[in-house]
């Protein structure tokens, strides 16, 4: 798969829309216009790269399966060259193998398919999405600066150097990705640290049941019953005495 002639592709069809625009703003000279190179937002960006990462893992993840599979057929396929191990097979279970390895590459045949159409999903998905805030940003900023359009540079075969505002929307980019993980950087520890009190205050619930719970503890209270019992009775019979004594 092509992916960067796939991008080149998607980012001229993204672009089209300012087409018509273009032409109309072009016949008044005296309006500033821009120019971005979404190829370079793409690879040179954090976004992008992020992107491009996931990519990757992905085609990893998928790789690491068809070679499992592949993997499955060279052993099946060693095991029917194998005269001598054959020998020692019945029909039956020769059948068994040669259906084995039919089924296994009409798999490998049927994954390779659907791994390379979710390979294109996902990098479509990525890239629109960095096209999207690509064009945000173009939007403001023409609309700051008084822009007349803001075009994929891909549709020119020259412009102006002094027009090109990639550097300024990958900075721009970067500022806003670095934004965004900082704010779920901030979530994730606060989500840890209500985490961490919650299952404090759980142990320590727990370990003061256990301990009101404990032979210690009903012995401390049995003595603290019996202390009181003590004293309820020293009372009582200081009432008695004194009630005696005004007898």
């Amino acid at each position: 798969m092509n992916f960067q002639k796939y991008a080149l592709l998607l980012a001229t069809s993204l672009s089209l829309p300012f087409c018509a625009f273009a032409k109309e703003a072009m016949k008044n000279e005296t309006l500033p216009f821009g120019i971005v190179n979404f190829a370079e937002c793409y690879n040179g960006s954090k976004y992008g790269q992020k992107e491009q990462e996931n990519l990757q893992g992905l085609r990893k993840q998928l790789t690491d399966m068809l070679e499992t599979a592949q993997n499955d057929l060279k052993e099946v396929s060693t095991k029917l060259q194998d005269q001598e191990y054959l020998e020692n097979l019945s029909e039956k279970a020769i059948e068994e193998l040669k259906t084995k390895q039919e089924t296994i590459t009409q798999e490998l045949i049927r994954s390779n398919q659907q791994y390379s159409q979710i390979l294109q999903q996902q990098y479509t998905q990525g890239t629109q999405k960095v096209a999207q805030k690509v064009i945000d940003i173009s939007e403001k900023m023409a609309q700051q600066e008084n822009f007349a359009y803001v075009a994929n540079k891909e549709l020119f075969f020259y412009c102006n150097p002094k027009a090109d505002l990639t550097s300024r929307i990958i900075s721009t980019l970067d500022e806003q990705f670095d934004a965004e993980q900082a704010k779920e950087l901030a979530k994730k520890e606060a989500q840890e640290t209500a985490a961490k009190a919650a299952f404090k205050e759980n142990a320590l619930n727990r370990e003061t049941e256990s301990m009101r719970s404990s032979p210690v503890a009903e012995e401390i209270k049995h003595f603290d019953d019996e202390a009181l019992s003590v004293e309820e009775d020293a009372f009582s019979f200081h009432e008695e005495d004194s009630e005696d004594s005004l007898d």
